[in-house]
Protein backbone atom coordinates (compact mmCIF):
# COMPACT_ATOMS: atom_id res chain seq x y z
CA UNK A 1 0.00 0.00 0.00
CA UNK A 2 2.92 2.55 0.57
CA UNK A 3 4.63 1.72 -2.59
CA UNK A 4 1.55 2.43 -4.77
CA UNK A 5 1.07 5.28 -2.99
CA UNK A 6 4.78 6.58 -3.26
CA UNK A 7 4.58 5.47 -7.11
CA UNK A 8 1.51 7.62 -7.45
CA UNK A 9 2.66 10.57 -5.92
CA UNK A 10 5.95 10.28 -8.04
CA UNK A 11 3.76 10.09 -11.21
CA UNK A 12 1.67 13.40 -10.60
CA UNK A 13 5.18 15.36 -9.82
CA UNK A 14 6.09 13.69 -13.29
CA UNK A 15 3.21 15.32 -14.60
CA UNK A 16 3.61 18.39 -13.43
CA UNK A 17 7.16 18.79 -14.14
CA UNK A 18 6.69 18.07 -17.81
CA UNK A 19 3.84 20.63 -18.03
CA UNK A 20 5.88 22.94 -16.56
CA UNK A 21 8.65 22.63 -18.90
CA UNK A 22 5.75 23.02 -21.68
CA UNK A 23 5.03 26.25 -20.09
CA UNK A 24 8.24 27.38 -20.43
CA UNK A 25 8.57 26.99 -23.85
CA UNK A 26 5.02 27.94 -24.78
CA UNK A 27 5.94 31.20 -23.43
CA UNK A 28 8.93 31.83 -25.36
CA UNK A 29 6.52 31.43 -28.84
CA UNK A 30 5.69 34.06 -31.07
CA UNK A 31 2.24 33.15 -31.61
CA UNK A 32 0.71 35.52 -28.80
CA UNK A 33 -2.82 34.40 -29.65
CA UNK A 34 -2.35 30.56 -29.11
CA UNK A 35 0.15 31.20 -26.19
CA UNK A 36 -2.23 32.99 -24.35
CA UNK A 37 -5.06 30.12 -24.96
CA UNK A 38 -2.44 26.84 -24.28
CA UNK A 39 -1.65 28.80 -21.40
CA UNK A 40 -4.77 29.43 -19.93
CA UNK A 41 -5.26 25.68 -20.25
CA UNK A 42 -2.15 24.77 -18.59
CA UNK A 43 -3.00 27.02 -15.51
CA UNK A 44 -6.15 25.39 -15.47
CA UNK A 45 -5.00 21.65 -15.38
CA UNK A 46 -1.93 22.43 -12.64
CA UNK A 47 -4.40 24.12 -10.43
CA UNK A 48 -6.94 21.13 -10.86
CA UNK A 49 -4.19 18.85 -9.82
CA UNK A 50 -2.64 20.33 -7.04
CA UNK A 51 -5.36 19.06 -4.66
CA UNK A 52 -4.38 15.80 -6.02
CA UNK A 53 -0.86 16.11 -4.15
CA UNK A 54 -1.91 15.96 -1.10
CA UNK A 55 -2.53 12.45 -1.34
CA UNK A 56 -4.35 10.44 1.37
CA UNK A 57 -2.76 10.68 5.33
CA UNK A 58 -1.77 7.25 6.63
CA UNK A 59 -4.82 5.99 8.78
CA UNK A 60 -3.86 3.47 11.84
CA UNK A 61 -6.97 0.98 12.92
CA UNK A 62 -5.17 -0.58 15.68
CA UNK A 63 -2.91 0.71 18.73
CA UNK A 64 -0.97 -1.08 21.15
CA UNK A 65 0.64 -0.10 24.28
CA UNK A 66 1.59 -0.34 28.16
CA UNK A 67 0.07 0.77 31.24
CA UNK A 68 0.89 1.00 34.71
CA UNK A 69 -0.80 2.68 38.27
CA UNK A 70 -2.46 1.52 41.51
CA UNK A 71 -5.02 -0.93 42.43
CA UNK A 72 -7.17 -0.69 45.69
CA UNK A 73 -10.16 -2.87 46.90
CA UNK A 74 -13.32 -2.29 48.04
CA UNK A 75 -15.96 -4.66 49.85
CA UNK A 76 -17.19 -6.12 53.30
CA UNK A 77 -13.81 -4.92 54.81
CA UNK A 78 -13.79 -1.17 52.75
CA UNK A 79 -17.12 -1.03 51.71
CA UNK A 80 -16.62 3.15 50.51
CA UNK A 81 -13.62 4.83 51.29
CA UNK A 82 -11.88 4.88 47.88
CA UNK A 83 -7.78 5.12 47.29
CA UNK A 84 -7.28 3.01 50.63
CA UNK A 85 -4.20 0.18 50.82
CA UNK A 86 -3.02 0.86 47.48
CA UNK A 87 -0.80 -1.56 45.45
CA UNK A 88 0.83 -1.89 42.31
CA UNK A 89 -1.13 -2.68 38.70
CA UNK A 90 0.80 -3.12 35.42
CA UNK A 91 -0.19 -4.75 31.86
CA UNK A 92 -0.74 -4.30 28.43
CA UNK A 93 -4.03 -3.63 25.80
CA UNK A 94 -4.94 -3.99 22.12
CA UNK A 95 -7.39 -1.05 21.08
CA UNK A 96 -9.16 -1.37 17.94
CA UNK A 97 -10.74 1.46 15.94
CA UNK A 98 -13.95 0.90 14.31
CA UNK A 99 -14.36 4.58 13.44
CA UNK A 100 -13.40 8.53 14.77
CA UNK A 101 -15.56 7.59 17.96
CA UNK A 102 -15.96 3.83 18.62
CA UNK A 103 -13.06 1.80 19.59
CA UNK A 104 -12.97 -1.99 21.12
CA UNK A 105 -10.28 -2.52 23.47
CA UNK A 106 -8.86 -6.24 24.98
CA UNK A 107 -6.32 -5.79 28.18
CA UNK A 108 -4.60 -7.95 30.31
CA UNK A 109 -2.46 -7.73 33.28
CA UNK A 110 -1.93 -8.21 37.50
CA UNK A 111 -2.70 -5.80 40.35
CA UNK A 112 -2.10 -6.60 44.09
CA UNK A 113 -5.01 -6.28 46.46
CA UNK A 114 -5.02 -5.84 50.35
CA UNK A 115 -7.23 -4.90 53.04
CA UNK A 116 -6.48 -5.10 56.97
CA UNK A 117 -10.02 -5.45 58.82
CA UNK A 118 -8.11 -3.64 61.61
CA UNK A 119 -7.82 -0.11 59.85
CA UNK A 120 -11.59 -0.29 59.37
CA UNK A 121 -13.19 -0.23 62.69
CA UNK A 122 -16.10 0.67 61.71
CA UNK A 123 -17.74 -1.93 59.37
CA UNK A 124 -19.16 -4.44 61.91
CA UNK A 125 -19.46 -7.30 60.26
CA UNK A 126 -21.78 -10.21 62.37
CA UNK A 127 -19.75 -13.75 62.45
CA UNK A 128 -16.67 -12.56 62.23
CA UNK A 129 -13.76 -13.44 65.35
CA UNK A 130 -12.66 -10.37 67.27
CA UNK A 131 -9.88 -9.73 68.99
CA UNK A 132 -9.91 -8.71 72.60
CA UNK A 133 -9.84 -4.71 71.76
CA UNK A 134 -13.09 -5.52 70.01
CA UNK A 135 -11.30 -5.39 66.50
CA UNK A 136 -11.84 -7.69 63.86
CA UNK A 137 -8.30 -9.01 63.44
CA UNK A 138 -8.37 -10.32 59.27
CA UNK A 139 -6.56 -9.67 56.67
CA UNK A 140 -5.69 -10.82 52.97
CA UNK A 141 -2.99 -9.66 50.41
CA UNK A 142 -3.56 -11.13 47.28
CA UNK A 143 -2.48 -11.18 43.33
CA UNK A 144 -4.78 -11.20 40.47
CA UNK A 145 -4.82 -11.62 37.42
CA UNK A 146 -7.37 -9.22 35.16
CA UNK A 147 -8.72 -9.49 31.37
CA UNK A 148 -11.25 -6.91 30.23
CA UNK A 149 -12.61 -6.42 26.91
CA UNK A 150 -14.60 -3.02 26.82
CA UNK A 151 -16.13 -0.94 24.67
CA UNK A 152 -15.02 2.77 24.42
CA UNK A 153 -16.58 5.68 23.19
CA UNK A 154 -14.36 9.03 22.54
CA UNK A 155 -16.08 12.15 23.39
CA UNK A 156 -13.99 13.80 20.33
CA UNK A 157 -13.04 13.04 16.73
CA UNK A 158 -9.81 11.64 17.50
CA UNK A 159 -6.89 11.57 15.59
CA UNK A 160 -3.40 13.98 13.87
CA UNK A 161 -4.86 15.29 10.21
CA UNK A 162 -3.65 18.55 8.92
CA UNK A 163 -6.50 18.46 6.53
CA UNK A 164 -10.16 17.96 9.04
CA UNK A 165 -10.29 20.59 11.57
CA UNK A 166 -12.70 18.31 13.01
CA UNK A 167 -10.44 15.88 14.51
CA UNK A 168 -8.93 16.90 18.14
CA UNK A 169 -5.22 15.37 19.05
CA UNK A 170 -7.14 14.57 22.60
CA UNK A 171 -10.42 13.58 23.83
CA UNK A 172 -12.13 12.33 26.61
CA UNK A 173 -13.82 8.71 26.57
CA UNK A 174 -15.92 6.47 28.60
CA UNK A 175 -15.65 2.65 28.23
CA UNK A 176 -17.80 -0.38 29.27
CA UNK A 177 -17.47 -4.26 29.26
CA UNK A 178 -17.08 -7.90 30.82
CA UNK A 179 -14.45 -8.31 32.68
CA UNK A 180 -12.29 -11.79 34.14
CA UNK A 181 -9.85 -11.83 37.23
CA UNK A 182 -7.98 -15.00 38.13
CA UNK A 183 -6.23 -15.62 41.91
CA UNK A 184 -4.58 -17.78 43.67
CA UNK A 185 -6.40 -18.99 46.67
CA UNK A 186 -5.41 -21.88 49.32
CA UNK A 187 -8.10 -24.20 47.59
CA UNK A 188 -6.44 -23.44 43.99
CA UNK A 189 -7.16 -20.64 41.14
CA UNK A 190 -10.01 -18.55 41.64
CA UNK A 191 -12.35 -17.63 38.15
CA UNK A 192 -14.11 -14.59 38.83
CA UNK A 193 -16.22 -12.91 36.78
CA UNK A 194 -17.75 -9.29 36.15
CA UNK A 195 -18.23 -5.91 34.82
CA UNK A 196 -15.57 -3.85 34.35
CA UNK A 197 -16.66 0.35 33.78
CA UNK A 198 -14.93 3.46 33.58
CA UNK A 199 -13.16 6.90 32.27
CA UNK A 200 -10.40 8.28 30.66
CA UNK A 201 -8.31 11.30 28.74
CA UNK A 202 -5.69 10.68 26.16
CA UNK A 203 -4.00 12.70 24.13
CA UNK A 204 -1.69 12.59 20.93
CA UNK A 205 1.78 13.27 21.01
CA UNK A 206 2.91 12.64 17.78
CA UNK A 207 1.04 11.17 14.44
CA UNK A 208 1.57 7.60 16.00
CA UNK A 209 2.10 8.08 19.75
CA UNK A 210 -0.76 8.45 21.86
CA UNK A 211 -0.47 8.98 25.83
CA UNK A 212 -3.31 8.95 28.79
CA UNK A 213 -4.63 8.22 31.69
CA UNK A 214 -7.54 6.12 32.82
CA UNK A 215 -9.96 4.62 35.67
CA UNK A 216 -11.91 1.82 35.89
CA UNK A 217 -14.04 0.07 38.30
CA UNK A 218 -14.35 -3.63 38.32
CA UNK A 219 -17.67 -5.26 39.82
CA UNK A 220 -17.01 -8.51 40.52
CA UNK A 221 -19.97 -10.96 40.38
CA UNK A 222 -19.68 -12.80 43.70
CA UNK A 223 -18.36 -11.49 47.32
CA UNK A 224 -15.19 -13.84 47.91
CA UNK A 225 -12.34 -11.67 46.42
CA UNK A 226 -11.63 -10.69 49.95
CA UNK A 227 -11.74 -13.86 51.11
CA UNK A 228 -8.21 -14.99 53.33
CA UNK A 229 -6.38 -18.04 53.64
CA UNK A 230 -8.45 -20.85 55.44
CA UNK A 231 -11.03 -19.12 55.83
CA UNK A 232 -14.30 -17.32 54.52
CA UNK A 233 -15.71 -14.67 56.87
CA UNK A 234 -16.23 -12.54 54.71
CA UNK A 235 -17.90 -14.33 51.84
CA UNK A 236 -21.55 -12.84 52.10
CA UNK A 237 -20.88 -11.80 55.84
CA UNK A 238 -24.51 -9.81 55.97
CA UNK A 239 -26.24 -13.33 54.79
CA UNK A 240 -27.34 -11.64 52.00
CA UNK A 241 -26.94 -14.14 49.54
CA UNK A 242 -24.86 -14.65 46.47
CA UNK A 243 -27.34 -12.83 43.88
CA UNK A 244 -27.27 -9.67 46.10
CA UNK A 245 -25.39 -7.21 43.77
CA UNK A 246 -24.90 -5.01 46.38
CA UNK A 247 -22.74 -7.53 48.47
CA UNK A 248 -20.12 -8.42 46.01
CA UNK A 249 -16.90 -7.15 45.81
CA UNK A 250 -14.75 -4.55 43.25
CA UNK A 251 -11.76 -3.28 42.72
CA UNK A 252 -10.53 -0.27 40.78
CA UNK A 253 -7.63 0.85 38.73
CA UNK A 254 -5.58 4.03 37.96
CA UNK A 255 -3.74 3.35 35.33
CA UNK A 256 -1.67 5.95 32.85
CA UNK A 257 -0.20 4.61 29.39
CA UNK A 258 1.36 4.84 26.58
CA UNK A 259 0.45 3.14 23.44
CA UNK A 260 1.45 3.06 19.27
CA UNK A 261 -0.61 3.24 16.37
CA UNK A 262 -0.40 -0.04 14.04
CA UNK A 263 -2.11 -1.73 11.20
CA UNK A 264 -1.93 0.47 8.94
CA UNK A 265 -4.61 1.61 6.88
CA UNK A 266 -4.58 3.73 3.50
CA UNK A 267 -6.81 6.99 3.97
CA UNK A 268 -9.39 7.85 1.09
CA UNK A 269 -7.32 10.71 -0.98
CA UNK A 270 -8.88 14.76 -0.23
CA UNK A 271 -9.26 17.47 -1.42
CA UNK A 272 -8.13 20.67 -0.21
CA UNK A 273 -10.98 22.96 1.29
CA UNK A 274 -12.85 19.79 1.33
Amino acid sequence: MELTAFAILSFQLLLLLLLANLVYYILRSEENMLRDKIKDILVGLVLAMLPMVVSAQPRYIGEIGLRGGVAFYNGDINSSKVFRDLSPAAGAFLRFKANDFLNFKIDGGFANLKCDARDYPENAMPEVPQDGSGIYAFEFDKRIMTFDVLIIWNFFKYGFSSYDKDIKRHTPYAMLGPTMSIAKEWSGNEFRGGIAFGAGYKFKVSQRVNIGVEFTMHKLFSDDLDIGEYDDYTDDPYKMGKVKYKNNDYYSLLMGFISVDVFRKRGSCRYIGR
